[in-house]
């Protein structure tokens, strides 16, 4: 996301240089954004990132500034630092907006990488030293006025989603599925922003139903409390966009891009519909749903390893043939009710 001029941006990523800060003629240049004199927080964020080594995270650095007695924190004896619950004038999120501006301005850096670490850039070092003043858009009031969101810079606990997330890869790696089948990293993202410690609260995460719960949540919910004891965090209230019930609006609304994708990734593990079926929670014949309209819309999928066998194939093949039609319950009569539904529906995708 862009915080400066659009067109400094596009000129230098082409190679050329543009000197000013604002050409008076992009959006973002004429857009009226209000200021703050961002001198003294900008210290403190440069001086929390020097004194901890320039070694960690945004959300890190922001539980040093605000004073959290974490257990990374204490191991590492940063709450013995003078940076150490500096700042209060200052939610989570307006840091982070503020630090994002920094990063904008090229006065902190962020390391590429798996982790995305805070670095003190050049600008920054001669802003310390020059002791300069620096003006940044204001950040908002609030970042979560406007509901629930997840994006990703969501204010969640990197280390308990690393956790989770190794977690995600043992179950993941056990029953042979994608991790991403198991939970969403949006899913692991909001484990670690709420800290849900019990099933009632687990249920309101993005993802999670009734079968999921079961499958899997006592491993996750063992993480999540034992995390949150030895750091001394509480669960935190959800917010917007929630039904009476306690679930998610946006819950329920997966696309269909995504949850055939997950199917798709099953059948290249050649797994049994069945098996699908029982890892989703979802029922048998959602799942041959989900192959029918792939294929339909040109996926090249490779099931020819779920064709019944030859006697069965070729029955149910016959009755179609007799029955002269690609509806299935002429043939599914036909047969006497001798063949589930679902088997009548695989034979069908092979005579396409």
């Amino acid at each position: 996301e862009l915080g400066s001029c659009r067109r400094k941006y596009l000129l230098e990523y082409f190679g050329e240089k543009y000197e000013s800060e604002n050409c008076g003629g992009c959006d973002l240049c004429l857009a009226k954004k209000e200021t703050f004199d961002a001198t003294i927080i900008t210290q403190k964020i440069l001086s929390t990132i020097i004194r901890t080594g320039s070694r960690f995270g945004a959300n890190y650095i922001i539980d040093v500034l605000k004073g959290r007695n974490t257990k990374q924190i204490r191991e590492r004896k940063h709450n013995t630092l003078s940076v150490y619950g500096i700042v209060n004038e200052f939610s989570d999120g307006q840091l982070k907006e503020i630090i994002k501006s920094l990063i904008g301005a090229e006065i902190i850096e962020k390391a590429q990488g798996e982790y995305p670490i805070l670095l003190p850039a050049n600008k920054g070092k001669r802003f310390l030293n020059n002791k300069e003043k620096i003006f940044l858009p204001k950040p908002k009031d609030d970042d979560f006025s406007d509901g629930f969101k997840i994006k990703d810079d969501f204010e969640y606990d990197e280390i308990l989603f690393d956790k989770l997330r190794v977690l995600r890869k043992k179950i993941a790696e056990k029953l042979n599925i994608p991790p991403f089948v198991i939970f969403s990293d949006v899913s692991l993202r909001e484990m670690a922003y709420y800290f849900p410690t019990d099933e009632k609260s687990f249920l309101k995460i993005t993802g999670v139903g009734e079968q999921k719960l079961k499958n899997f949540g006592n491993e996750f919910l063992q993480e999540i409390n034992e995390y949150a004891r030895e750091n001394n965090l509480q669960p935190k209230e959800f917010s917007g966009g929630r039904r009476q019930d306690g679930k998610k609006e946006s819950a329920k609304i997966r696309t269909n891009s995504e949850t055939y994708q997950i199917t798709r990734e099953f059948l290249e593990k050649k797994i049994l519909i069945a098996d699908i079926a029982k890892a989703r929670g979802l029922a048998e014949g959602t799942i041959v749903s989900h192959i029918e309209k792939m294929i339909a819309s040109g996926k090249n999928l490779d099931i020819e390893y779920l064709k019944p066998s030859a006697e069965i194939f070729n029955e149910i093949k016959k009755s179609f043939e007799k029955c002269d039609a690609k509806a299935l319950t002429p043939v599914y009569e036909n047969l006497g009710g001798k063949y589930d539904y679902e088997i009548i529906r695989l034979v069908r995708m092979f005579l396409v």
